[in-house]
């Protein structure tokens, strides 16, 4: 799955984004247009590209 498949609001992990093999919950926040994402990783927002591949998409509420 895409990152340009998801909605805003919707979580997903990115693979790119973990570390020490430690996965990190990411969520869509909008689309800024060329094929450009905001996403929050953590507490850090991002600027993703529409073609990088995440591993899988939560299709339920997570509570932290």
């Amino acid at each position: 799955m895409k990152i340009s498949d998801l909605k805003a609001g919707d979580k997903f992990i990115s693979e790119k984004l973990n570390v020490d093999d430690k996965q990190t919950i990411c969520t869509l926040i909008s689309y800024q247009g060329m094929n450009n994402y905001v996403i929050d990783a953590g507490g850090c927002m991002l600027l993703a590209d529409g073609d990088d591949e995440v591993d899988f998409c939560f299709s339920f509420w997570i509570h932290d």
